[in-house]
């Protein structure tokens, strides 16, 4: 009876064991808000996530400025990539932009590779001139190494 009881509580030890490793192998969130907020500063498109939005948090996740570079926050580092690739109709990334207009943005570098597929949801009203604004939804996926984190962002493009 001890014998049974020992193999039963044995095998019930090495089966927690095995959940336990394996959530410690899991895909735990790597990206971050960015730390550096000058890395913002200026023109560009900035995005946080929902859930910061949600919780009424500060920061951003992506900053990209118009010259061919973004910033993420990844493993609890700011990190730069350079574009790599626009994708979608070239009156949608240029502008004038319209409600509903699809593109994809990627970036790289380091080992990171990141995709950034933006939805217009508002532009600026036709009596504000000045008006240099574009927001947007965003689906922001990050691939390092054999980590892979999607991140639902909102936010938008202007100076």
């Amino acid at each position: 009876m001890l014998n049974s009881l020992g193999a039963v509580l044995l095998a019930a030890l090495m089966v927690s064991l095995l959940i336990v490793s394996g959530l410690a192998q899991g895909n735990p969130k790597f990206v971050g808000t960015l730390k550096d907020s000058s890395v913002s500063d200026g023109c560009g498109c900035y995005f946080q996530s929902l859930a910061a939005v949600r919780a009424q948090g500060q920061g951003a996740v992506l900053f990209s400025d118009f010259s061919e570079s973004a910033w993420v926050n990844i493993d609890g580092r700011d990190v730069r990539l350079k574009h790599m690739k626009s994708e979608g109709p070239a009156k949608a990334r240029s502008g004038p932009h319209r409600r509903g207009d699809r593109t994809i943005e990627s970036y790289g570098g380091g080992g990171v590779k990141v995709r950034v597929e933006r939805v217009v949801t508002k532009t600026c009203p036709a009596d504000e001139p000045n008006c240099e604004y574009v927001w947007m939804s965003a689906v922001i996926t990050v691939v390092k190494g054999g980590r892979r984190q999607v991140v639902r962002g909102t936010g938008g493009c202007g100076c």
